[in-house]
């Protein structure tokens, strides 16, 4: 899985505020970044982490402006914890396999213990269609199935729509 996921890995601190990690999804045009702290890999978090989170703490908290809530905030606030990681080199079935046990929609590459990359959900996609660069498609069958599935449902339904075809 080494030639799949993210080439340059962005990465925040547990403790940083929600307004920095805000401003890295926007800068680095990514969803989902590994949480270090001392260079160790601890959370992970996404946009809809800090979406989901911000509704319901601006919903409890009153009258203080997002702003200032999201620099009042931490990193390890919002974090999901604990990491589901996989090394590089994983098979793609592997890690796709990960994904749907855990219903989650990234995973974080590791090459031994050392941070190399993520995998996300779009990332599989684009892998199990033939889309990524440099990748043959798949069987024309399974990935029209696939495609429409996730069109319809998101990439937790793939086992069973690979079920419903016999694979």
């Amino acid at each position: 899985m080494a030639d799949m996921g993210s080439q340059t890995l962005i990465y925040v601190g547990r403790d940083d505020d929600l307004h920095t990690l805000l401003a890295c999804f926007h800068s680095n045009k990514v969803s989902h970044v590994p949480v270090v702290d001392s260079n160790k890999l601890v959370g992970m978090v996404s946009k809809t982490d800090v979406t989901d989170f911000l509704l319901q703490s601006l919903e409890d908290s009153g009258e203080i402006s997002l702003g200032n809530f999201c620099r009042q905030k931490k990193v390890k606030e919002v974090m999901i914890q604990p990491v589901i990681d996989a090394q590089v080199d994983d098979t793609t079935m592997t890690i796709l396999e990960k994904m749907i046990s855990h219903q989650i929609s990234s995973v974080v590459l590791k090459d031994g213990p050392k941070l190399a990359g993520i995998v996300t959900d779009k990332d599989m996609l684009l892998y199990l269609t033939g889309k990524w660069e440099g990748q043959q498609p798949l069987n024309a069958k399974i990935t029209d199935h696939i495609v429409a599935w996730l069109d319809k449902n998101g990439v937790f339904q793939i086992t069973k729509a690979l079920s419903d075809i016999g694979i």
